[in-house]
């Protein structure tokens, strides 16, 4: 309430020294003059139009600096919102990027063929012999997506144990694979494992 009493004196002030300033020019002692001519009446109606302009003239210049001072603060509430998107989303982006390094694998997968290259050079890299798994199943969803979500299955034969712990190293550790279906039998004779994988890998998709 004080600021606007203050700013209501301020106006005053500057209007009153303007009339002052107005009234010592020689001007306005011909619209003095002029004025005495008028009728009782026309000056009657000309006192209350200046007194009206008095009044009015303050209460239209404090108006237009509320409208003013409202469309600033209403500009500033938009940067800051938008200040505030982005900042969501750049927390977004890096909550994205944190779960893309734990489950997607480098290694783009998004047919048959990248997925028998997938197994043959990861199992590779552990010193698994890759002549004794061989792909059975493949099959992908969201192909032409952000991600690629590829169900492969595979049988491997007369793995010792040393080969399907290297498997599932390479496969889990490096590949990001999970593994819904394990099925293994031992053959005792030759003192081997036999049995089927099915894993689903996860990859950047093409778009």
């Amino acid at each position: 309430m004080g600021k606007i009493q203050n700013i209501f004196k301020n106006i005053d002030s500057f209007i009153f020294k303007k009339l002052d300033l107005l009234i010592n020019q020689s001007g306005w002692q011909r619209i003095s003059d002029r004025f005495r001519l008028l009728s009782e009446p026309q000056q009657k109606y000309s006192n209350h139009l200046l007194s009206l302009l008095l009044v009015v003239l303050p209460i239209s210049v404090v108006a237009l600096l509320g409208i003013f001072n409202l469309s600033m603060n209403s500009a500033l509430n938009v940067k800051k919102d938008i200040a505030r998107s982005i900042n969501v989303i750049n927390e977004k982006k890096s909550e994205f990027s944190t779960l893309e390094r734990k489950r997607l694998s480098r290694t783009q997968v998004s047919d048959r063929k990248s997925a028998n290259s997938m197994l043959s050079k990861s199992l590779e890299r552990k010193g698994v012999d890759t002549s004794k798994i061989k792909l059975t199943d493949y099959a992908v969803s969201g192909s032409g997506t952000n991600v690629n979500i590829s169900s492969i299955s595979f049988t491997f034969k007369d793995f010792s144990n040393n080969e399907l712990s290297n498997t599932f190293s390479a496969l889990i550790d490096r590949e990001k694979v999970t593994i819904p279906i394990l099925k293994i039998r031992k053959n005792k004779k030759e003192n081997a494992l036999n049995g089927t994988m099915k894993i689903i890998h996860y990859s950047k998709g093409s778009k």
